[in-house]
Formats: structure tokens, sequence, C-alpha cells
């Protein structure tokens, strides 16, 4: 009984870090979020400003987006009341988000090897944003209105890591919303004519600064290796 006191001792010596280890708190890692912080406020020639989301996700079985760090349904009512500024006396626009879906594909490669390993597979995210801008008078009469839409396509390696992914999917996302900035400046001043005669300020940076992927226009597709 005597010679196992020393084994006893040492095994509870060696114990005692691990069970340090699982009573502290693990450092977590932060997500990525999409921010608005500083976005220059767009001026509406009306009296009173409505973001309305009428987007459910749970509509569409195909729906990913709640996989994104920050889902395009709640970037785009974000964006929308940080943007939009009423600086008139009278109307109403509403900033009606109808539209927000992403759809996931698995891309195998061409390799039959390949595809037997389960390696250099590929994930593509499409990203569609719709948009319902209504003019109403004081009577809620809808006066005027128009559809605003913007694509992205993200395409990714599968292997990629969590952090990483998230990262590309938040740098996907800001490239929708500048896509959605250039028809709303077109479709509220142009089409619906509510120009305050302030002029527009530039949209500039609205997300974290990640890696900045080129950006060719609306419906885009940004792949990374």
């Amino acid at each position: 009984m005597y010679k196992t006191k020393p084994a006893i001792l040492i095994l509870c010596i060696c114990l005692i870090p691990a069970l340090w280890a699982c009573s502290g708190t693990l450092p977590t890692q932060q997500k990525p979020d999409l921010t608005l912080a500083g976005l220059p406020p767009m001026a509406v020639n009306v009296g009173l400003i409505e973001v309305i989301n009428r987007y459910d996700p749970s509509a569409d079985p195909q729906d990913v987006s709640s996989s994104f760090p920050t889902p395009p349904d709640i970037a785009l009512r974000r964006y929308g009341e940080a943007r939009l500024k009423a600086a008139g006396v009278s109307g109403r626009l509403q900033f009606i988000i109808e539209n927000a879906r992403v759809h996931q594909l698995v891309k195998d490669p061409d390799s039959k090897i390949q595809r037997w390993m389960q390696v250099n597979r590929r994930e593509q995210y499409d990203i569609l944003a719709t948009v319902r801008l209504i003019l109403l008078d004081e009577a809620g009469t809808e006066r005027q209105g128009t559809v605003l839409t913007a694509r992205r396509t993200l395409e990714l390696p599968a292997s990629l890591s969590v952090a990483s992914r998230e990262e590309k999917q938040v740098e996907s996302l800001e490239a929708l919303i500048k896509d959605m900035d250039v028809a709303l400046v077109n479709g509220v001043y142009n089409t619906l004519g509510l120009s305050a005669g302030v002029p527009v300020a530039p949209l500039g940076e609205i997300g974290p600064s990640f890696s900045d992927p080129k950006r060719d226009g609306s419906g885009a597709t940004q792949r990374w290796r």
C-alpha cells in the first residue's frame, strides 16, 4: 500500500494541467462580419424611408444563406437603413427585400482518380438579391416602383478552412452590395426622380479589410484557388 502512494501522487500532478485546461475558457475565433459603419447617407426627396425584409430563407429548401457569417438579407437590411436618408417633406419610399437567396453547388473534378479520392472538389455559391422600391404618397397610394437585382457567384476549393471560406463569403457579399448600390442610385434618382439636390457620396469600403478581389460588374464570378 505504501509503494502505491508515489504513483498516485505522480498521477495527480499529471492530471492537474488537463483539469485546468478543461475548466479554462478556450479562445474562439471571431467571425468576419459585414460592417456598414461610416456608410455615407444618400439623400432622398421623401418624408419617410421604410426598409422591409420580406425574404424568408425557410421558403427555399435549397437556400444556404444562413451559412454565411452575415446572411445576405440581413446585410441588405443594414445597407438600406444606413444608405437611404429621408430629406424631403412628403411621400414615403419603401425598400423591400424580396429575395436574398444563396444556392450551393459542389463541383467534382474532371479526373476520375480525383473524384474517387474526393480531392480537388469545389464549392460554388450563387447569390441572388432582389429589392423592390415603391414610392407612395401621403394617402398610402403607390405612385411608382422599380425592381433592383444584383447577382454574384463565388467559387471556392472545398478544402478551404472555415475561417478563409467565411472571409471570401463576406468579400463576395460586399461586392454584391456595391452592385446593388449602383442600381439603387439609378433607381432612386433616375427612375423615380427623387433627387434631393444633394450630391451622392461614393460608397467606399463597407466591409472588413480582406484581400480585394477583382470586381467586374454585377453577376461576376469570383474564383479562389
